[in-house]
């Protein structure tokens, strides 16, 4: 029965017999009814009351029908499974090497990047003044060493035209000693200059590798998925708290992934992982959309049986059971798809396979006679 007419009849019966109480009790606004008649309609109208919640309760709201009929596996044996799309080129949760506030961002979501192109720089005014003093530094002793190598060259003059003096007799031994020893003392300061100046060298170029590492840069061509960083906010180098993918854990600076080709992530329970067969044929259904549907390539599985997560993309979110993670491939080619859907899979099992490695069935209970 329709609800708003079963409402319609009820409210006009309640107005109804409130306008028979008013004539039936009162007379120019002053009751005409003794003590036991108003016992008595009292308890017809708890009566009414209880019989409202009565009909009340059995009314039932319209069951809201599903936006798409859910999905049916196409196969007469099989493995129902749940995943999750993902670049083929994994998900890449980017990081720094380098805490430090945001400088610059530069690229978008959504924006195609080659790489070894940049994508954000931190602060880099502590490392650029690093990097001058240590250039100065360089500088200062790259001087001494050709001070020192200068020295040295008049010592080795001066010890040299001594040695090729034929008559010994012409300079005393204390004088040819004492060229011998500067000499000598000249040389050890210029290889000791030269090493300085090494030191000073290496310097320069460890500031200007760390003023290169506050520009991060895109380790492959692929898409900015997510950018969750802004100039003036901070950089860490542990990933953000935040939300990736509907769901409260790491955030990181920048998500990338490859668009061409999409991979499907997908989630067997941990019974039925003996019925996997790699090169068993696989359909994919989108959830919300069975309309949406296409076939699966096998790529990988991960060997090592994992907690199962609730799809979000993070190894998180624990539960009692686990599951085998298989990596199918397919090609995302005008199908309206995107990273970090959720979609419903139905993978075919060979029945040699359940024939083979069947469970053995529990014992039947026997009817007890006494």
């Amino acid at each position: 029965m329709d609800i708003n007419h079963l409402k319609r009849k009820f409210y006009h019966s309640i107005q109804m017999m409130y306008e028979g109480f008013k004539d039936l009790f009162f007379s120019n606004g002053k009751p005409k009814v003794d003590f036991n008649t108003s016992i008595i309609v009292f308890a017809l109208v708890g009566i009414l009351g209880a019989i409202f919640l009565v009909i009340r309760s059995s009314w039932h709201l319209p069951v809201a029908l599903p936006a798409s009929p859910p999905p049916s596996s196409i196969y007469q044996n099989f493995i129902a499974a749940t995943g999750i799309i993902e670049s083929a080129t994994d998900n890449i949760q980017l990081s720094t090497n380098i805490q430090g506030i945001v400088q610059q961002v530069h690229v978008k979501v959504g924006d195609q990047v080659n790489a070894g192109m940049p994508l954000f720089t931190l602060d880099t005014r502590q490392a650029e003044d690093d990097l001058k003093l240590k250039k100065a530094q360089m500088s200062q002793a790259k001087a001494l060493m050709k001070q020192a190598e200068a020295q040295m060259k008049a010592s080795k003059d001066k010890y040299d035209l001594a040695n090729r003096v034929k008559d010994k007799r012409a300079i005393s031994q204390d004088d040819f000693l004492a060229r011998k020893n500067a000499y000598l003392t000249d040389k050890a300061a210029y290889e000791a200059s030269i090493e300085n100046f090494n030191v000073a060298e290496a310097n320069v170029k460890a500031s200007i590798t760390n003023l290169s590492l506050l520009t991060v840069k895109a380790p492959m061509d692929c898409q900015a998925l997510q950018v969750n960083i802004h100039p003036g906010e901070l950089a860490s180098q542990s990933p953000l708290t935040g939300d990736y993918i509907a769901s409260p854990v790491n955030t990181p600076l920048m998500l990338l992934g490859g668009l061409q080709k999409m991979h499907v992530r997908i989630d067997i329970d941990e019974n039925q992982a003996w019925r996997f067969v790699r090169e068993a044929k696989a359909i994919a259904y989108l959830r919300g959309n069975s309309a949406i549907k296409f076939y699966l390539t096998f790529v990988r599985e991960e060997p090592y049986v994992v907690p199962k997560t609730s799809l979000t993309g993070t190894s998180s979110e624990r539960v009692d059971t686990r599951v085998l993670q298989v990596i199918y491939r397919f090609d995302p080619k005008d199908l309206p798809l995107f990273i970090g859907q959720q979609v419903d899979v139905y993978i075919d099992v060979p029945k040699e396979r359940d024939q083979k490695y069947a469970p053995p069935k529990a014992p039947e209970k026997r009817a007890n006679h006494e």
